[in-house]
C-alpha cells in the first residue's frame, strides 16, 4: 500500500504540472506569434518540450524523494477520490503518448522497409548510409531515429541538376545531424490538444535551419530554391511518413516562404563572441538549490498531504 500510494501521488503531481505548463505554453506561444517574435527551432523545441520535461523533473527530483523521506511506511491513510482521478488522468496521458509514438514508429518502419527492400547503396561521401529508392518513395528524405539513413529516389537523380542534388542532400544531412526524427518521436509522445501550432512552427523552423546549414553561397542558395520548386511541383508528390524529414515537408505556404528566403540570401556576419555567463549562473543555481533542497522537499510533502485528503 505504501508504494501504491507513492505511485498515485507521483502520477497526480505529474498530471498537474504537465497540464498546467502545457496550457501556459499554449497561451505564451500565441502571444509570441501575435507579436511576431522570431524564435529559432531550438528555442521553439525547448518551449514545446518544457511541460513534459518539467513534469518529469518535479516528480523525480522533488515528489518521490519527499514521499520517501517524510511519509511513514506504517501509515494507512486512505487515498481520496480526487487524487485517484488525477493519477488515472496521468496514466492515460502517458499510455496515450507511448501508443502514439509507437504507432508512428511502426508506420514509418514499414514504409522505409518497403522502400529500402528494392534499393541499392549509393557511394556518396556522407556521414550516414545513402540508398537509392524507387520512385514510389519521397524525392529526398532522411529516415531513422538513432541510426539515420539518407533516401534518394531514382526520380531525384533525374529531376535535379548536380548542384541542386548536392545542396538538397546537404539539407537532409543537416536534419540527420540535428536528430530531427528523434525529436519528432518525442513530440508524438507528448501530444497536447492546444500545441499543434507550436509543433508546426518547430517543423518550419527546423527546415529553415537545415536550409541555412546547407547553403554556402548565393549559387547554392539558388540551387536549393530551384530544387524546392521542382520537388513541390511533382504530381502527385509522395509525402514521407511521420518520422522522416522530407525535402518539402510542411504546408505549401512554408515551402514558398523558404524559396523566397533563399532567393534573398545574403552572407551573414558571424556573431561577435560574448561573455559566457551560463556556467557561473548554473553553479549559483546548483548551490542555491542544494541549500534549499530539504526546505523544498518539506513543502512538496505538505502539498501532497493536502492533495491526498
Amino acid at each position: 500500500m505504501y508504494f501504491i500510494r507513492g505511485g498515485v501521488i507521483a502520477m497526480s503531481v505529474f498530471v498537474l504540472v504537465y497540464v498546467a505548463l502545457s496550457l501556459m505554453v499554449s497561451v505564451g506561444w500565441r502571444a509570441l506569434r501575435r507579436d511576431r517574435w522570431h524564435v529559432s527551432s531550438t528555442t521553439t523545441y525547448c518551449f514545446r518540450i518544457l511541460p513534459l520535461a518539467a513534469a518529469l523533473v518535479v516528480v523525480a527530483v522533488f515528489t518521490v524523494p519527499s514521499f520517501l523521506r517524510f511519509e511513514p511506511r506504517w501509515d494507512d491513510e486512505p487515498i481520496g477520490s480526487a487524487v485517484l482521478a488525477l493519477a488515472s488522468a496521468g496514466a492515460v496521458i502517458l499510455i496515450f503518448g507511448t501508443i502514439n509514438a509507437l504507432l508512428g514508429w511502426m508506420r514509418t518502419s514499414r514504409c522505409v522497409s518497403s522502400w529500402t527492400a528494392d534499393s541499392r547503396t549509393l557511394n556518396l561521401e556522407t556521414a550516414v548510409p545513402a540508398f537509392q529508392t524507387p520512385e514510389s518513395a519521397p524525392l529526398l528524405a532522411v529516415a531513422g531515429l538513432c541510426r539515420p539513413k539518407l533516401l534518394v529516389s531514382a526520380c531525384a537523380r533525374q529531376l535535379l541538376d548536380p548542384g541542386e542534388l548536392d545542396v538538397a542532400i546537404r539539407h537532409e544531412l543537416a536534419h540527420a545531424r540535428r536528430r530531427d526524427n528523434l525529436k519528432k518521436l518525442l513530440l508524438r509522445a507528448c501530444a497536447f490538444p492546444y500545441l499543434g501550432a507550436l509543433d508546426r512552427a518547430w517543423l518550419e523552423a527546423a527546415e529553415i535551419d537545415a536550409d541555412d546549414e546547407a547553403v554556402r553561397d548565393e549559387r547554392s542558395a539558388l540551387d536549393l530554391a530551384s530544387a524546392l520548386l521542382k520537388a513541390s511541383r511533382l504530381t502527385p508528390r509522395v509525402p514521407g511518413p511521420e518520422l522522416t524529414m522530407d525535402l518539402v515537408s510542411g504546408a505549401p505556404g512554408a515551402v514558398t516562404a523558404r524559396v523566397e528566403r533563399l532567393l534573398a540570401w545574403r552572407p551573414r556576419a558571424r556573431p561577435k563572441p560574448r561573455f559566457r555567463i551560463g556556467v557561473p549562473a548554473a553553479l549559483v543555481a546548483a548551490v542555491t538549490a542544494g541549500l534549499a533542497y530539504m526546505w523544498v522537499l518539506t513543502r512538496v510533502h505538505q502539498f501532497t498531504e493536502f492533495l491526498v485528503r
